[in-house]
């Protein structure tokens, strides 16, 4: 039977008289690659959004997790409870090197008992961590490197890594391939192949590339307008 992680129920975002999200409702499951497509314009991050950061706050309906009505907690409340999102406009910290960025993820997850500001040397494991997912996103640069000085497509890669890193239980990707050239979309797409495999780990995924998504997701949900959208499903 297949079970419920998160959910949306008449979820709408309204900016004055403008309804950018018209009562959406849907429900994503455990163990599922779950794409959405919507058109470029259509107000898809707008509901990713209200969904995950809890930065654009809903207008109307709730957002579901586990049953728990998520709907008025803030992004950090979200991310203590599982949920974990790469988004378009990346979340980095620029000062940092790209192995610290990665590191500082890892201990801040929930639980774990690690301080954020424990010295390096107490925790090496976190050290060994960090690398090792590094070396599954393949970013062109070293890992001492500033992430002020990446460019928009390692960006795009190491927050990937920071994302992986979090180990949250709903992962959401936002156009994840986005200003990445050809020859690195595939290191991004096999990642998110790979999580996929964990069965207990939901993954939700915002694009408009077709053909980027068909071997990846296990349900299509096709938003035909930005209005009012009307879900569609297609399944594999």
């Amino acid at each position: 039977m297949t079970q419920t992680l998160l959910q949306t129920e008449a979820l709408t975002g309204r900016f004055g008289g403008h309804v950018a999200v018209d009562a959406v409702s849907f429900s994503f499951h455990v163990g599922e690659l779950t794409a959405i497509v919507w058109p470029n314009g259509a107000v898809k991050t707008t509901y990713f959004n209200l969904i995950i950061s809890g930065q654009i706050p809903a207008s109307a309906g709730t957002v579901k997790l586990m049953v728990e009505d998520i709907t008025r907690l803030g992004a950090a409340e979200r991310c203590l409870r599982g949920l974990g999102g790469a988004f378009q406009l990346t979340n980095l910290f620029p000062g940092l090197s790209v192995l610290e960025n990665v590191r500082l993820v890892i201990q801040s997850r929930p639980h774990k008992g690690f301080g954020l500001f424990s010295m390096e040397d107490s925790h090496p494991e976190l050290t060994i961590a960090a690398k090792s997912i590094l070396e599954c996103v393949r970013p062109d640069r070293r890992q001492d490197q500033l992430v002020s000085e990446l460019s928009c497509g390692d960006q795009r890669k190491l927050e990937v890594a920071l994302l992986i890193g979090f180990d949250p239980m709903v992962y959401m990707f936002d156009e994840p391939t986005a200003v990445m050239s050809v020859d690195e979309t595939p290191v991004i797409l096999d990642l998110i192949a790979e999580i996929k495999v964990d069965r207990e780990r939901t993954v939700l995924l915002i694009e408009h590339k077709l053909d980027l998504i068909r071997s990846l997701a296990d349900r299509i949900i096709v938003c035909t307008t930005a209005r009012r959208p009307q879900m569609g499903l297609l399944r594999r």
